[in-house]
């Protein structure tokens, strides 16, 4: 069994470095997980809870990405509570 990030990390703080750079499907599922708070594991069967709180960071414009679809708005929304 191999244990992911969300599950590593624990209770401490989960960094997510240059976030832009996420595929749009990446970014559904990061969505799914930062609105659940809730994830599977790869091959598993039973949600477990994400415990970590979660920083994102990034050099890229997210705003400019939104407007140009290269970047989720309800993610870029549910990220951006401190800028």
């Amino acid at each position: 069994r191999r244990v992911g990030a969300a599950e590593r990390v624990g209770e401490g703080t989960l960094l997510l470095d240059e976030v832009a750079e996420l595929d749009l499907v990446l970014q559904a599922k990061l969505l799914r997980l930062l609105e659940d708070r809730r994830f599977t594991r790869v091959g598993g069967a039973h949600e477990l809870a994400l415990r970590a709180r979660v920083l994102a960071a990034t050099n890229a414009d997210l705003a400019a990405r939104v407007a140009d679809g290269r970047f989720r708005g309800d993610l870029y929304w549910r990220l951006a509570v401190v800028e």
